[in-house]
């Protein structure tokens, strides 16, 4: 008998080795459920995270873009007013030349009237000095050849 005993002793120890390396490499159904457990609160934790860091990055986005369109609506704004100065100064100055052209024109036209109307005169002038020697010729003619027997 006791060599009996020292092989079940052998073998409880071994049984004893093993059972203790099974629990310190494999997990029990305790370990699983506490793993689940803290697996499952940290899940929620990060979801919650992950749902601030959204909203506060939406939050952020919704801000730029909410700047970046005023900013675009003042430069709009300010290009609109521009643009309207620089039509108010291209009429003043269309303005300017429109009235330098009819005072020009004006001008121009008065002068040409003063050459045509002179022209005019002069010849009025030559016409009649032309019609009055032709009626004096047509009467001193006959009389000259009279008198030089002709």
């Amino acid at each position: 008998m006791e060599t009996s005993i020292p092989k079940p002793a052998a073998d409880l120890e071994v049984l004893t080795n093993d059972l203790a390396l099974i629990k310190a490499n494999y997990a029990t159904r305790s370990d699983i459920t506490t793993a689940k457990a803290e697996l499952t609160v940290e899940i929620a934790e990060a979801e919650n995270r992950l749902r601030v860091e959204v909203k506060d990055t939406e939050n952020q986005l919704r801000t730029e873009i909410k700047e970046t369109e005023n900013k675009l609506r003042t430069e709009i704004k300010e290009t609109e007013n521009k643009l309207r100065l620089e039509i108010k100064e291209t009429e003043s100055r269309l303005l300017v030349v429109i009235n330098e052209a009819k005072v020009e024109f004006k001008t121009e036209f008065a002068k040409l009237k003063y050459e045509l109307k002179t022209e005019i005169l002069e010849s009025k002038s030559s016409i009649i000095i032309w019609v009055v020697s032709a009626i004096f010729l047509a009467q001193l003619i006959p009389a000259f050849l009279k008198k030089f027997g002709l």
